[in-house]
């Protein structure tokens, strides 16, 4: 059986004929479609040659389906009907919807983020799903890994192919150590902060701490007792040894009650970290992506 050429045919010879099954008349369908009869004739001659069955026949004064125009008639709405369906524009539904959202971002990020954003996306839409990817360096980061993420939240200002920003929030650094550190007091202090022995955090894919030429440009050099790759692992070393950290202020505070920690100010300036939310660009006009991206914005709005 020979195949036809999908590529060949006008989606709209068959609105035409769907009009023309259901109307068993040419002027009429062509009424029902917006075209002249001689418009509509020629497009039945279309039809006749492209099926090879003549559709519509004359019996006395009336136009009769022929027994494959019958055989027609419920396939050519189903896929009429399948077609509008894929055009047309569903919107989006939090509250039914199973999208899968996928998102990278450092530790500290996802625990200061991760539990309140999960939750808010619950309560709207139940069966929508996340995905917290790995934490990669700029570095180490591939194309396929940037096709994969929907949102990357981070600190490295640096442009990503496909990728919009946005500002998420700012964060500053301050030193944190256990409560019975025998230099608690003096940790705000040039030698005191230097005097200690610190933790340094280097990340998959980074050659040193991120903060280590900012401190060494402010003329502070600290002795590094450890390096370990992620903030949460430092912090908590931190709560449980003589060993000290540099980390972001937000999640010092969000963690020092429970780690039984104190935090101490830095002994200059540290500045300030700004976080940024980067949106794959495909997700521009997508309604989904829109509302997790503005879900995200409220949930780091709320830790100000």
């Amino acid at each position: 059986m020979q195949e036809t050429n999908l590529s060949a045919i006008d989606l709209n010879l068959l609105v035409v004929l769907d009009a023309l099954l259901a109307e068993s008349h040419v002027q009429r369908a062509g009424q029902r479609v917006g075209l002249s009869q001689p418009a509509t004739s020629h497009a039945l001659a279309r039809l006749r040659a492209l099926l090879g069955d003549p559709l519509l026949v004359r019996v006395g004064a009336a136009m009769v389906l022929t027994p494959k125009a019958e055989g027609l008639r419920q396939p050519l709405a189903a896929l009429l009907e399948n077609t509008r369906a894929l055009l047309r524009d569903t919107g989006f539904d939090p509250a039914t919807s199973r999208r899968t959202f996928t998102f990278m971002m450092p530790d500290l990020v996802c625990d200061l983020l991760g539990p309140p954003l999960v939750a808010a996306a619950a309560r709207q839409a139940p069966s929508v799903q996340m995905t917290f990817m790995p934490w990669r360096g700029p570095d180490l980061l591939t194309a396929r890994d940037l096709l994969a993420l929907d949102f990357h939240i981070t600190s490295v200002a640096r442009d990503f192919p496909g990728f919009a920003d946005e500002p998420l929030y700012e964060d500053g650094d301050v030193v944190v150590a256990r409560a019975g550190h025998p230099a608690r007091r003096k940790l705000s202090t040039k030698a005191g902060f230097c005097g200690q022995r610190h933790i340094a955090i280097v990340g998959t894919g980074e050659s040193e701490d991120v903060g280590e030429s900012w401190l060494r440009a402010v003329g502070l050099e600290r002795q590094i007792g450890l390096t370990v790759p992620t903030y949460l692992l430092a912090i908590r070393i931190a709560a449980r040894t003589d060993l000290i950290a540099f980390v972001p202020r937000r999640l010092a505070r969000s963690m020092s009650e429970r780690l039984d920690l104190v935090i101490a100010e830095a002994p200059v300036d540290p500045g300030t970290d700004r976080l940024l939310l980067r949106t794959a660009t495909r997700l521009a006009r997508d309604a989904a992506g829109q509302w997790m991206r503005g879900l995200v914005r409220t949930v780091a709005a709320d830790l100000r």
